[in-house]
């Protein structure tokens, strides 16, 4: 199994070396973003116009990396390790660019997603402005009895908490 994991892992990043640079910008914004993720959100990370978004995503397409689900604006990538080796690819300064963006792309437009935005905030390495969210993501999971949800944001929130004790200090 591992040999054919790493073989299979070797023809996707090759897969990835054909693709042209601005699809795999626009498909590295959406790596940050999930195993799934709206198109809207990834062509705005990468800042790309929505032609050049459609463009990116068709290419993406037609090399059988994603599909679009129904509803039209939102892209799954068709196996996890597609995914991974795009993180892989981006600097960690970029991968925090992008987190740091994705999480103010979501205050301005969906202030109400809690979880998404502690982990976007804390993926930044800006722990202290997760820790709000993350309080609120918590309390909602455990209320839903979500429990690993709760103990995830539980675990950003300490984070956060304990920069802003160290800043105190």
């Amino acid at each position: 199994d591992a040999g054919s994991s790493s073989r299979a892992a070797s023809f996707l990043t090759r897969r990835l070396d054909l693709l042209p640079p601005e699809t795999i910008e626009f498909l590295s914004a959406g790596a940050v973003l999930g195993k799934q993720f709206e198109l809207e959100m990834a062509a705005e990370l990468c800042e790309l116009t929505p032609a050049d978004a459609i463009t990116a995503l068709n290419e993406a397409r037609q090399r059988q990396l994603v599909w679009i689900r129904p509803d039209g604006a939102h892209c799954v990538y068709i196996h996890d390790k597609i995914r991974t080796a795009l993180l892989e690819r981006l600097p960690i300064q970029k991968r925090q660019r992008q987190h740091d963006r994705a999480a103010r792309y979501l205050l301005t437009h969906s202030p109400e997603r809690f979880s998404e935005l502690a982990y976007h905030f804390d993926a930044a390495g800006d722990a202290a402005a997760a820790l709000p969210y993350a309080m609120q993501a918590a309390d909602q999971a455990r209320s839903q009895y979500a429990l690993e949800v709760a103990e995830q944001q539980y675990r950003i929130a300490l984070r956060g908490a304990q920069g802003d004790a160290a800043r105190f200090n």
